[in-house]
């Protein structure tokens, strides 16, 4: 799992902010899942995620839904959807 977001932008730390209530959780899972925060790193992430079967990616999106809506996006529909400016 890949918290992604920046803190300091208040909503878009939402990764980081469910990544601190499931750590237990996952700690729980003894080795199976890993769980990263990836900051703002961006494509600096990609030799960390190498290899991996899956990666379950936590972050803030825009999409027109209330806040708090949780939206399960394949990687077509990241690869396919506009980047908002400042994403990187």
């Amino acid at each position: 799992m890949l918290a992604l977001g920046n803190t300091l932008l208040r909503d878009d730390g939402v990764g980081q902010a469910i990544a601190e209530r499931i750590a237990d959780d996952v700690a729980r899972l003894g080795g199976r899942a890993e769980l990263l925060d990836g900051g703002t790193q961006g494509m600096a992430l990609l030799g960390r995620l190498e290899g991996r079967a899956a990666v379950l990616m936590l972050d803030a999106v825009a999409r027109g839904a209330p806040p708090g809506s949780v939206h399960l996006l394949d990687g077509r529909e990241l690869l396919d959807s506009p980047r908002p400016r400042g994403t990187t």
